[in-house]
């Protein structure tokens, strides 16, 4: 590391483990940390031109305004999977690393992507909602039943995972080719996707939010899907055009739609999808764990070792693709 003291911006929005603190402040002691809440973004005002790295800055924040004042910044770090919010034009020209928090969150999301999944096959929202039982289908398994994963980063991998246990025949679509697992029978690439969405009994979005998969799942693609099959986004509001699911031809047919995220999000409480028997709404909750601020943490300490000792910074986001 250069000799010269490096000042890092710290956002603490009071979830830090017990002496996370005073552990980084003594273990690094060539760094001046500002250690921030997130209600005192004003203190940024005379800290940011002078500052090398900033770590956890609220989304709301981060605009090309607050970029224009990265003077001498080198790294920013998000802890969040999904940087979307983060990725501008000014931002992405720039030659500061970006980090987040990508692959930390695949337990918690894949577990509940699975639960939406299985509480629709065994009709378990039903029975919540307290429908006419007579009237309700017999479950279906998902023994042998094909399923397709859109996005097969740490979220989509773990979903495959999960899903291999009960015995379904996994597809993929990924942007780049990713490592070969006996999990998966094919990948494909996302132009494909309205050609091959008729094969399949459930379909789970795991996809980033990009300028590519903006609204990808829409009219034309739902209309392409089976007859009682599953759709599940776990992943962002956006990648879903909310209005094609208001057609009757379209919210109809499926066995489940399940949206952990929306758009526009939260949904007005009179919103058409809060009144549909066959959709479950979970208020962006997938990515909660007992154990995910552990991870994002851990990660935290990890790069700020690695930034310390002029280390290449684990997770690093391609600020062009926009994951």
């Amino acid at each position: 590391m250069s000799s010269s003291r490096k000042k890092i911006i710290l956002f603490n929005n009071n979830t830090f483990p017990p002496g996370f603190v005073s552990k980084i402040k003594r273990n690094f002691k060539n760094f001046n940390f500002i250690i921030l809440k997130d209600h005192e973004f004003k203190k940024l005002n005379n800290q940011l031109e002078s500052s090398n790295a900033l770590i956890n800055c609220p989304r709301k924040y981060f605009n090309e305004k607050l970029v224009k004042r990265f003077t001498n910044m080198d790294w920013v770090h998000t802890s969040a999977a999904g940087v979307d919010a983060f990725i501008n034009p000014l931002f992405s020209n720039l030659e500061v690393c970006f980090t987040n928090g990508k692959i930390l969150q695949g337990p918690e999301v894949a577990d509940h992507a699975i639960g939406i999944i299985l509480s629709f096959s065994r009709n378990i929202h039903h029975y919540y909602k307290n429908s006419n039982i007579k009237n309700i289908k017999r479950p279906i398994e998902l023994f042998k039943k094909k399923a397709l994963i859109v996005g097969f980063g740490g979220i989509g991998r773990c979903i495959s995972e999960r899903l291999t246990g009960f015995g379904m025949v996994i597809d993929v679509i990924a942007e780049e080719l990713p490592a070969l697992t006996n999990e998966v029978n094919s990948f494909f690439s996302i132009q494909r996707l309205n050609k091959i969405s008729k094969n399949y009994d459930v379909i789970i979005s795991a996809a980033p939010l990009t300028l590519k998969t903006k609204k990808i799942f829409d009219y034309e693609f739902f209309k392409s899907m089976k007859k009682n099959s599953i759709f599940v986004n776990i992943s962002r509001g956006k990648l879903v055009d909310t209005k094609a699911l208001q057609k009757k031809n379209i919210h109809k047919k499926f066995l489940g739609l399940g949206l952990d995220v929306t758009y526009p999000e939260p949904l007005p409480k009179n919103h058409f999808l809060r009144k549909l028997p066959n959709v479950i709404l979970t208020n962006h909750s997938a990515g909660l764990s007992d154990n995910n601020r552990l991870r994002a943490y851990e990660l935290m300490y990890e790069n700020l070792s690695r930034y310390y000792n002029n280390q290449t910074l684990l997770n690093r986001v391609d600020k062009i693709e926009g994951y």
